[in-house]
């Protein structure tokens, strides 16, 4: 046996020295690479041969190696160009060469076989051009290269049985013949259809389920649903009712998750059977076995020194007793949007690499179980440095100053998400742009990147409405709001304005073309001086008003105001406190306002102080998911008559708040209530004759710019006319609305389409007062955010108590209305 095996060895050394001795003079593939003994050589010339489609230079930019470079050959990097090649589905065959030049030099030569290439598609069946035209844009969408190999065949197929399963042709013919063209190496696809008839569902039955009802579980099934009849009438009635084997699978699952959620954790689906009704329709019976609810027993915690287990489990809202719902534990431990879940109550302290886990640790008979949830704190983040990227307008200080974050503090979500809010309330950013990156920079430390996107935000509005007495009513405004005055005069700034400090700088006219012509500036600084949340505003105006035709009855005014404005800390730091004062002097002349007496004239000052109290935790300006708004108003001037002065100084005192709630209800639908009320009055001398130039007007949603009065504040109500409300010029107002509103578009020009209802009224006296004598209305509407126009909305409403045969109005609003 001694020999035998000497002799062996001796044949396998004298083989591998052939081997050693005569391997440059091999050619090797993509086969063979691994026979060959390496070395290095440096590749003088890449020779590409067999391309037909493809040019050399793409070829030779996939292998990715050009002359000069150094190559162990065979060798990984061999290796890693013949991969490149075969993930592209070009090829059908790849053969590697080499051809040494020198000791150092050599040559690669790579040799490719084309998979053919898609000429054409031709269709034969009973497809329809539009059905063609979709599938065949599917088909470039799922298969964008147009190299033809068995398996794309087959992907072709499936996508065309997709589209057929979806529109509901459950029954039909698919046959798929390629048609080889040696020439040119392409390949034609001959594919013929024959749809038959749409296969519906006609019924769903359950069978087995004791404590969940048929209508519920009936709801889980997200893509599968009966056929629509109108004692069958849903929420979902836009959804067809075709049988799509794939999505019929995940709507099982949903239905096991759906009792996982109600605590049945044994639940499954036994069978499910489909049966024909007819030769369109088919009967679905779904067959479970539920099993008993499980509930939560004892729940420890291990990991946790931060807190106590006292206070993770108030936070956890969790007890025993209650059914087992994995879905919400997993919500309470780290998934709540709201961030109110164990795992955001540590990142807000800093634990950015805080992870919470739970699992079961034990199994009663009685469906009790017990759950440990494991808390790995990690040890607290600090920021290190901030950076701000996306700002090419804005400057980077405005919006450094809105953020809750600082250097060298402690990492925290909610702080992060507050200073998000911040820059999104600025609306100069695009909010689907805007986002936070932690980049860690050691073991406790991370920068933080805030980056935005920057967004059209000026706007230039302009309105047209004809009020039926042949004249027309519009308003032309240009709105800065990222001004930058301190550039003002700075020519190299001017482009077409200095910007990027978020100061607003308004030109506006309001015009209608019979009685009523206005004009006004005003200016805003968000941080003055740079001071904290301390800003400054100012306005000047000045507006012609003609009470009869002819002009002879008429009313000019000429106001200013100033107003400043600054940020509470408490009890809330989403609280608002503005005050001012404003100037407005009134010249009237044949004027019918002030007594019953016609046609006096004279002149009227209103000098009054005015301050608002505003709240807003709103998520974001446009279309707010969540959050509330309150706005209380007031403005009063010196009792005049209380001290025996009746001049031509007007007194009163006036109150307007307004509330605002948004809910998010599902993914996109938001529901928004909203109320509103206001009372003026003389209160110091209630006897003292009140005048109207701050009475209330209600109706429609361009009152302002209808010239029914000089002054006063206008309340939109969508399903009449402008100031439309009787008595026009009340003294007490109140209105009430709700909207449901769903999110179309997020992105490039953001709209909504809305449903609402409101009611609404005026009163000229205390006494008349009634809270339920409302004018009602119905409607639906759209509104967009356009660059550079703002918001623009649509709304139809039909009003219950419009007098005539037209009940509806169509109503166009520009800008965000208060009330």
């Amino acid at each position: 046996m001694i020999l035998p095996l000497f002799m062996l060895k001796t044949k396998v050394f004298l083989f591998v020295c052939f081997l050693s001795i005569y391997s440059p003079f091999f050619a090797f593939s993509a086969t063979d690479q691994s026979h060959a003994m390496p070395d290095y050589y440096i590749i003088e010339e890449v020779l590409i041969k067999g391309n037909r489609h493809i040019s050399t230079k793409n070829i030779q930019d996939m292998v990715g190696i050009y002359p000069t470079k150094v190559l162990r050959i065979p060798g990984k990097h061999i290796d890693q160009m013949i991969q490149k090649l075969w993930n592209k589905n070009f090829f059908k065959d790849i053969q590697v060469h080499y051809i040494p030049v020198s000791v150092d030099y050599a040559k690669l030569v790579v040799t490719v076989e084309e998979l053919p290439k898609l000429r054409m598609i031709h269709w034969s069946g009973s497809l329809s051009s539009k059905e063609k035209k979709k599938i065949q844009a599917r088909i470039k969408k799922n298969i964008p290269q147009k190299f033809i190999a068995p398996t794309t065949i087959d992907r072709i197929k499936k996508n065309i049985q997709n589209y057929l399963w979806e529109q509901g042709y459950y029954h039909h013919q698919l046959k798929i013949d390629p048609q080889y063209h040696t020439k040119d190496n392409t390949l034609t696809l001959h594919i013929h259809v024959q749809k038959k008839k749409k296969i519906k569902i006609n019924k769903i039955d359950i069978v087995g389920n004791q404590n969940i009802t048929d209508q519920v579980i009936k709801n889980c099934l997200l893509h599968t649903k009966e056929k629509l009849s109108w004692k069958k009438l849903r929420l979902k009635f836009w959804q067809k009712s075709i049988l799509i084997p794939e999505k019929w699978e995940k709507d099982q699952q949903n239905i096991v998750q759906l009792y996982h959620q109600k605590g049945y954790l044994d639940t499954k689906i036994v069978k499910t059977d489909i049966q024909f009704h007819d030769q369109r329709t088919v009967n679905l019976v779904i067959h479970l076995e539920e099993g008993k609810p499980y509930f939560f027993g004892n729940i420890f915690w291990e990991g946790n020194t931060r807190y106590t287990d006292k206070y993770l489990q108030t936070l956890l809202g969790i007890q025993a007793g209650d059914i087992y719902n994995p879905e919400k534990l997993s919500h309470q431990l780290s998934m709540r949007h709201d961030g109110q879940d164990i795992r955001s109550l540590y990142m807000d302290e800093g634990y950015l690499s805080c992870q919470v886990s739970s699992y079961i640790k034990k199994k009663y008979p009685n469906h009790h179980l017990d759950v440990i949830i494991k808390v790995d704190e990690g040890k607290p983040f600090y920021i290190q440095d901030i950076h701000i990227q996306g700002n090419t307008v804005t400057h980077e200080k405005v919006i450094r100053r809105e953020l809750h974050t600082l250097p060298f503090e402690r990492f925290s979500k909610k702080k992060i998400l507050r200073s998000q809010r911040e820059i999104l309330q600025l609306n100069l950013f695009d909010p689907a742009k805007c986002n936070v990156i932690p980049v860690p920079v050691n073991d406790q430390a991370v920068d933080l990147i805030y980056t935005v996107e920057e967004k059209p935000n000026d706007e230039i509005k302009g309105g047209l409405s004809w009020n039926g007495k042949k004249s027309f009513a519009g308003n032309l405004s240009l709105h800065l709001n990222n001004f930058a005055f301190r550039h003002f005069f700075k020519g190299k700034y001017w482009s077409p304005f200095p910007m990027g400090d978020a100061q607003k700088l308004s030109f506006a006219l309001t015009t209608n073309t019979k009685n009523r012509h206005n004009l006004s500036i005003q200016i805003q600084e968000p941080w003055l001086y740079d001071q904290k949340y301390s800003s400054l505003g100012g306005q000047i105006h000045y507006e012609i008003f003609y009470a009869s035709e002819n002009k002879d009855s008429r009313c000019n005014t000429l106001g200013m105001g100033i107003q400043r404005g600054s940020r509470l800390q408490w009890p809330s730091d989403y609280l608002f406190l503005y005050y001012g004062l404003s100037y407005d002097y009134y010249h009237y002349k044949n004027y019918d306002f002030f007594t019953q007496e016609k046609y006096i004239s004279g002149k009227a000052h209103n000098f009054p102080f005015h301050t608002k109290l505003i709240y807003n935790s709103t998520d974001y300006p446009f279309f707010p998911t969540k959050g509330a708004e309150y706005n209380l108003a007031i403005k009063m001037t010196l009792p005049y008559t209380l001290w025996g002065i009746y001049t031509d100084w007007i007194t009163y005192q006036k109150a307007m708040f307004d509330a605002k709630h948004y809910y998010s209800l599902v993914k996109k639908l938001v529901l928004h209530l909203n109320a509103h009320a206001g009372i003026l009055g003389n209160f110091f001398s209630p006897n003292a004759f009140l005048s109207v130039f701050e009475n209330f007007y209600m109706g429609g949603t361009m009152g302002a710019l209808e010239g029914q009065r000089v002054s006063g504040d206008y309340v939109t109500l969508r399903g009449y006319d402008n100031n439309y409300i009787q008595p026009k010029g009340g003294i007490l107002y109140q209105k009430l609305g709700l909207e449901l509103r769903y999110l179309m578009i997020k992105n490039l020009f953001p709209m909504y389409i809305l449903g609402f209802a409101e009611a609404g009224n005026t009163w000229d006296n205390y006494t008349h007062f009634n809270g339920l004598d409302l004018y009602t209305t119905l409607g639906l509407g759209i509104k967009i955010q356009v660059p550079l126009v703002g918001n623009i909305g649509l709304d139809w409403a039909y009003g219950f108590q419009n007098q005539g045969k037209n009940l509806y109005r169509f109503h166009l609003s520009l800008g965000q209305t208060i009330r």
